[in-house]
């Protein structure tokens, strides 16, 4: 059965949830801010996915007990974002800023938050170039293995089948008929 008490309760427990979600708000969008300032963007306010009107939506559809991180997924920014890509290692584990950002953020200092955003960029910089090298190197690779097989099939070649070949500016038909 429902008290009077239940009632009373029930609005002191709402107003409660009501100062938890403006400080977890708040701090959200303080390491918004810092994240705009380092990835040269700005934002005019941001929401979560599904909230009324001028509403900010319910905070516990991003930030869940069960993982460790806040889910960007459902955030939606008004205003102008370039890239941000951002590497943050959380239990071995790389987060990508444009999903994920660490839940733990909400109880850390923002100087704190500041220097992982510095150098999760400068993480995130560092793989691309390793990415773009290996990608280079195989892409060379390839190259070489193709130039390899092509002098290997010239060498297996008589005088009148390069004549042939020389003469013909697209050998593409001739290679579809070998497949």
């Amino acid at each position: 059965m429902v008290k009077e008490d239940d009632i009373k309760k029930r609005e002191q427990l709402s107003k409660e949830l009501g100062l938890l979600d403006d400080s977890i708000s708040n701090k959200l969008d303080k390491i918004f801010h810092l994240i705009g300032k380092h990835f040269n963007f700005t934002f005019n306010n941001w929401y979560i996915y599904g909230a009324e009107e001028g509403e900010l939506g319910d905070l516990g559809s991003i930030i869940d007990n069960r993982y460790e991180g806040i889910n960007m997924e459902s955030i939606i920014w008004s205003g102008k974002i370039v890239n941000m890509e951002l590497v943050i290692t959380l239990n071995n584990v790389d987060l990508y800023l444009n999903s994920t950002i660490p839940k733990r953020w909400l109880f850390e200092d923002l100087k704190a938050i500041e220097k992982e955003i510095v150098d999760g960029k400068a993480e995130f910089e560092r793989q691309e170039i390793e990415r773009k090298k290996t990608l280079a190197a195989k892409k060379e690779t390839a190259k070489e293995k193709q130039e390899k097989l092509i002098e290997s099939i010239a060498s297996k070649l008589t005088s009148e089948e390069k004549k042939f070949l020389k003469l013909k500016k697209n050998t593409t038909a001739l290679v579809n008929k070998v497949k």
